[in-house]
């Protein structure tokens, strides 16, 4: 199952240099996101899609500054449990996420923060770009010393 995981810069440096991400709490197109969204089957990029919108907003409750770009993980895992709460999609993944389960890398573009006020106008208005697996270690290179800081 594709999900989608808020994280830090830390946590793709970790990732990168061969470390575990740790079991925890994701996103994903789940049955409930579906219903809860009016989506049908066949509109299964739209689900996707909110799924990663829904981790952006919770990595963005993950850093220390509301200026530090949101990041996530598009993971391909096996063992996911969906979690019983008010938001549909959320899902625990049990096993940890290694660098070969990752799909892609989502993050904000450094551009928009920078000229952000805040982070309600960053998240309504801005994109994620996109890194595919081939394309880490260039997603790696513009991170900064302030978002590892931060992250």
């Amino acid at each position: 199952m594709r999900i989608y995981i808020p994280v830090t810069a830390n946590d793709v440096l970790r990732v990168v240099s061969g470390e575990v991400l740790t079991p925890g709490r994701g996103y994903a197109a789940t049955e409930e996101l579906r219903d809860s969204y009016s989506l049908t089957s066949d509109e299964e990029e739209i689900a996707e899609y909110v799924a990663m919108s829904l981790a952006a907003h919770a990595s963005r409750g993950m850093q220390q500054s509301e200026l530090i770009r949101r990041i996530v993980v598009a993971a391909d895992v096996s063992n996911v449990r969906p979690v019983e709460t008010a938001d549909a999609g959320v899902v625990d993944f049990l096993d940890g996420v290694r660098l070969s389960d990752i799909a892609s890398i989502h993050a904000d573009n450094t551009a928009i923060l920078a000229t952000s006020v805040d982070s309600r106008s960053l998240d309504d208005a801005s994109e994620l770009l996109w890194w595919a697996v081939q394309e880490i270690d260039t997603f790696v290179a513009t991170l900064d010393e302030k978002d590892e800081k931060h992250g």
